[in-house]
C-alpha cells in the first residue's frame, strides 16, 4: 500500500512476490512462536490453605528460575517494537502523501473558482461599458432615432427567444424529456479529504494490534523485573493484572468485528454464507 501510493511510478510488489512474502511470514511465524510451546505449560501457585497448589496455563515450573522466559520476552519485545516502528512511519508516510493530494486538488478547485470569478468580472465590466456606450447615444440626437429602431428590433427578438424556448420545454416535458443541463461552470471540485476505506481498514487494525500487545509485553517486563511487587498483589490487582496479561486476545477477537465494518465485500460473503448455512440445516 505505501509502494502503491507514495511510490506509485517504482516497482510493485507482483502476485508471484507476494505469494513469496506470506509464505516466508508464515515460516518465520511458526519459527518465532515456536520456543513458546517449549517454555509454556503448568505453573503452579501456592493457595491459603496450605499443602495446596493451583496451576496456571503459562511459563512451566521447569523454565520458571532460567533466563529462557527473559530471553524470549525480550525477542518478542524487539519484534513488536520493529513492527510498530514500520507501520507508523509507513502510515505517517502514507497520511503525508493523501494529505498532500487532498491540498492540491482544493488549491485545483479554488484555482478554478477563481477563474470562473475572473470570467464573471469581465463579463460584468464589459456589459457596464456597453451601458455608458448606450447612454452616449442616447443623448447624441442623430443617433436616437437608430437607437431606438435597435432597441425594438431587439425586444421583440427577445420574446421570440422566450416563446421558442418555452415551447421547447413544453415538447420535451410531452415527450418524456430529460431535465434541462446544468452548467458546469457553477460546479466546484470538492477536494477528497477522506482516506480510502481499505487504508482505514487496516489502520485501524494496526492500531488495535498495538493496543492488545503493548499491555502484555509491558506485564511480561513487570513480572521478570519486580517479582517481589508481584508476588504481593492482592486478589484485585492479581486480576487486573491477568485481565491485561491476556490484552493479546483483542488482537484476534476484533479482526472480524473491523473487517466485517469496513469490508463491503467481507460483510456480504458472511451474510451469504450464512444464509447459505441456515438453508442447508432447515433442508
Amino acid at each position: 500500500r505505501y509502494r502503491k501510493v507514495c511510490v506509485p511510478f517504482g516497482w510493485q510488489i507482483s502476485a508471484r512476490q507476494a505469494k513469496v512474502i506470506a509464505t516466508v511470514v508464515v515460516i518465520s511465524s511458526f519459527l518465532f512462536s515456536t520456543p513458546v510451546a517449549i517454555i509454556n505449560g503448568r505453573f503452579s501457585r501456592p493457595t491459603p490453605r496450605p499443602g495446596l497448589y493451583g496451576h496456571e496455563c503459562t511459563v512451566d515450573d521447569a523454565y520458571v528460575e532460567t533466563i529462557w522466559p527473559l530471553v524470549n520476552s525480550a525477542w518478542f519485545i524487539l519484534l513488536f517494537l520493529g513492527n510498530c516502528s514500520t507501520i507508523v512511519v509507513l502510515y505517517s508516510l502514507l497520511g503525508a502523501r493523501a494529505l498532500g493530494h487532498s491540498r492540491a486538488i482544493g488549491k485545483s478547485g479554488e484555482e478554478n473558482g477563481n477563474a470562473d470569478k475572473m470570467s464573471k468580472s469581465n463579463s460584468m465590466c464589459h456589459s457596464r461599458k456597453i451601458s455608458r456606450d448606450n447612454s452616449f447615444l442616447r443623448k447624441n440626437r442623430k443617433f436616437r432615432e437608430t437607437l431606438t429602431d435597435t432597441l425594438s428590433r431587439a425586444r421583440k427578438s427577445k420574446a421570440l427567444r422566450k416563446s421558442s424556448s418555452a415551447s421547447a420545454l413544453k415538447d420535451g416535458a410531452k415527450g418524456g424529456g430529460s431535465d434541462p443541463p446544468k452548467d458546469d461552470t457553477k460546479t466546484s471540485i470538492k477536494p477528497k479529504r477522506s482516506l480510502n476505506r481499505t487504508t482505514v481498514m487496516l489502520i485501524i487494525i494496526s492500531a488495535v494490534y498495538i493496543v492488545g500487545f503493548l499491555p502484555h509485553l509491558t506485564l511480561l517486563v513487570y513480572f521478570k523485573m519486580k517479582p517481589e511487587e508481584y508476588q504481593g498483589l492482592g486478589s484485585v490487582g492479581l486480576s487486573v493484572y491477568n485481565l491485561f496479561l491476556r490484552s493479546y486476545f483483542l488482537n484476534s477477537a476484533a479482526n472480524a468485528l473491523i473487517y466485517g465494518i469496513c469490508d463491503l465485500t467481507f460483510r456480504h460473503k458472511c451474510k451469504s454464507s450464512i444464509r447459505k448455512n441456515c438453508s442447508c440445516f432447515k433442508s
